[in-house]
């Protein structure tokens, strides 16, 4: 909070939004990336 003691209440808002914007984008990137080495095992129908 130190570097927003002049700022508004909607600047506030503003920023967190964004910070959790890259938060998330972080997680389904890595999720996305993961996912590319997932090996599924093929069933085979009788």
């Amino acid at each position: 909070m130190e570097q927003f003691q002049n700022a508004s209440l909607l600047e506030l808002i503003a920023e967190g939004t964004k910070y959790a914007f890259f938060f998330i984008a972080a997680i389904a990137l890595s999720g996305l990336v993961l996912s590319c080495f997932v090996n599924g095992k093929r069933v085979e129908k009788i």
